[in-house]
């Protein structure tokens, strides 16, 4: 299984300020990149498989007041097509 997932910000942050709270928040062990894909989509990519699946089934997450979706990546992801999908899961 591939580690690497998007993560769409549903409003605008700082790159720098995001990977440095996502590394606390998440409490990343292995290695963690950023590439910001545009259109308010950036690509995570973990080094090992225990914290992706941090990443993507402890949702929802917050930063800075700024609701995060995370989802697995998938081929041909084009962040000028792609929608959101705004929905909270409680408890």
């Amino acid at each position: 299984m591939k580690s690497e997932l998007f993560l769409v910000l549903c409003q605008t942050s700082i790159n720098t300020y995001l990977m440095k709270r996502l590394h606390v928040l998440w409490r990343i062990q292995g290695d963690l990149s950023l590439v910001d894909l545009g259109n308010e989509f950036f690509l995570e990519k973990f080094s090992n498989s225990e914290d992706r699946d941090l990443a993507l089934f402890e949702a929802p997450w917050m930063v800075a007041d700024h609701c995060l979706t995370v989802r697995r990546w998938h081929p041909n992801f084009d962040p000028d097509e792609a929608t959101i999908e705004r929905r909270w899961r409680y408890g």
